[in-house]
């Protein structure tokens, strides 16, 4: 019996968040999606290069999906199991739970 992986989506793509993206992509138990904003068209074309000490030399890593906004993955219809954020914590600007709201779902 086969059962579908969890949808993850992880929003924040800097330093930090890529490499928890790129760890939680290669253990292959879920399907992983990222909100890239500022890099967003770059990523979207040619992914990222990672040089790890841990990873070695990646070239052109991509996750299963890229959205520019937290909005535009919620518009693409997919349920989130998981929602991780990765951004830096500035309640001041937008408070995480703010930020997260347009993907989160509720259950019954």
């Amino acid at each position: 019996m086969t059962t579908a992986k969890p949808n993850v989506l992880l929003i924040g793509t800097g330093g930090v968040g890529t490499i928890v993206a790129y760890e939680i992509h290669s253990v292959d138990k879920s399907t992983l999606s990222v909100v890239v904003r500022s890099d967003y068209a770059k990523v979207k074309e040619t992914g990222w290069e990672i040089n790890s000490s841990e990873y070695g030399k990646v070239e052109h890593w991509k996750p299963d999906a890229i959205y520019s906004s937290v909005e535009n993955a919620a518009k693409s219809g997919t349920v989130f199991d998981f929602v991780v954020i990765t951004t830096k914590n500035l309640p001041d600007i937008i408070k995480p739970e703010e930020l997260a709201e347009p993907v989160i779902t509720k259950v019954s």
